[in-house]
């Protein structure tokens, strides 16, 4: 309860954020998809297939609601993965 409370804080303040990293091309996980695995859906939520961008996009996004304050949410990439993921952003 107490690191909690302290995270919530630290939220508020903006002394924290978030970094999803998504420079992997994950052939092996998407079983062959040929698209960058954070954006490969990999769940059903609410009737609609997310991918891991979606999910952690949108934790950042509840989260900063909570708190109040806008969260930083950055994303790593790599040369294989930076113009998907920009086009799909877009």
């Amino acid at each position: 309860p107490e690191m909690v409370a302290r995270g919530w804080e630290e939220l508020k303040h903006g002394t924290v954020g978030v970094i999803s990293l998504a420079a992997g091309i994950g052939s092996r996980w998407t079983q062959g998809a040929g698209c960058v695995k954070a954006v490969h859906p990999f769940c059903k939520i609410a009737g609609k297939h997310r991918s891991f961008l979606e999910v952690h996009l949108a934790k950042s996004r509840r989260s900063s609601n909570l708190a109040g304050t806008p969260i930083p949410h950055v994303i790593t990439t790599s040369h294989m993965t930076h113009e998907p993921l920009q086009a799909h952003l877009d």
